[in-house]
């Protein structure tokens, strides 16, 4: 009750979390940090065995990572403070990290993906469906499924054929959708279970679809044939999300519970696959998002990394703060 009034001014927002640096505790105590800068976040490339090589963009927000096919350009969604809106923008890493932006409006774009040819991006517009729209920019915006109910990752099969999309239902959760973009392009379910099914991506010889799953209680990261019928491989040996692909479907990367980046070997046998050693390739600082995409190579990943402090100063603790209200 009663007006507000300030107990601390330059306290600086966290673009990264959309927090700004301070915390109250239950018996009067209050820490924030001041500075002239803001915090934030950066992409950078890290190698095989997480030595960051290069960074990437300036200090922002970037959401949902997706690197074309050939390595070339760069996908994400970045948020702005301001008008709390998550726009689109294209980077050409073979220009300085040049910066395009591929949608605009007061909206929420997400998860962008790239068609194999690199020509369209696929995205989800939150509360509204998926959409896509040429890469290079043109007005041209097709609705390829319209819906208001939750839509989550979404991936895009190499032949161009497929896109698959997580989408939340009641009574069995997150599941897995296909939708064909050719035919009567009506989506269906392609797994859909009383657990939780997230986080698609399809190998690129479109013979299999790894998926992170809770059915044994926690997160674990598996692989399925496509489209159908055969039976799930568990690749993760402790709990596992994000799994990405190596081009050449030999390996299959995913991030552990306690920030590992892992490698898991697949093999085919006969008809099918199956995973085999898994190894750790690096462990990730805890700036460190979990969110990531392999090059084409295999040798280099892109990361989010999210707190950058420019010119901070020291935390201030204030003793009895709420002494004023009274």
């Amino acid at each position: 009750k009663g007006e507000s009034f300030p107990i601390a001014t330059g306290v600086i927002n966290d673009r990264g979390f959309n927090l700004a640096v301070f915390s109250a505790s239950q018996n009067g105590v209050l820490a924030y940090e001041t500075g002239s800068g803001q915090a934030g976040g950066r992409m950078v490339i890290v190698d095989r065995a997480g030595k960051e090589l290069e960074m990437i963009g300036d200090v922002i927000e970037n959401i949902s990572p997706r690197l074309s096919r050939d390595g070339r350009l760069l996908a994400v969604s970045q948020y702005d403070q301001i008008s709390r809106t998550q726009n689109l923008w294209l980077y050409d890493l073979t220009r300085s990290n040049s910066r395009t932006r591929l949608t605009t409006g007061l909206s929420i774009d997400i998860n962008p993906v790239w068609s194999p040819n690199g020509l369209q991006i696929a995205y989800l517009t939150v509360g509204q469906g998926i959409y896509v729209r040429p890469s290079e920019g043109s007005a041209k915006v097709k609705n390829l499924y319209a819906s208001k109910e939750g839509i989550g990752a979404l991936d895009w099969s190499y032949d161009g054929k497929y896109i698959a999309f997580v989408k939340l239902a009641s009574g069995t959760g997150n599941d897995i959708w296909v939708l064909p973009l050719s035919g009567d392009r009506k989506p269906h379910p392609y797994l859909q279970s009383q657990f939780n099914e997230d986080q698609p991506r399809f190998s690129r010889d479109g013979q299999s679809v790894a998926y992170i799953s809770n059915e044994t209680g926690q997160d674990e990261v598996y692989i399925r044939p496509f489209p159908g019928p055969g039976k799930s491989v568990k690749v993760s040996t402790a709990g596992g999300q994000w799994p990405v692909w190596n081009q050449d479907g030999k390996e299959l990367y995913y991030v552990s519970p306690d920030h590992k980046t892992m490698a898991a070997q697949i093999r085919s046998k006969g008809s099918s696959l199956e995973s085999g050693s898994v190894s750790v390739l690096f462990t990730r600082p805890r700036e460190m998002s979990s969110e990531y995409d392999v090059f084409p190579d295999g040798k280099r990943f892109l990361m989010r990394r999210f707190i950058e402090p420019k010119e901070t100063d020291p935390i201030t603790i204030v003793v009895n703060w709420n002494a004023g209200l009274k």
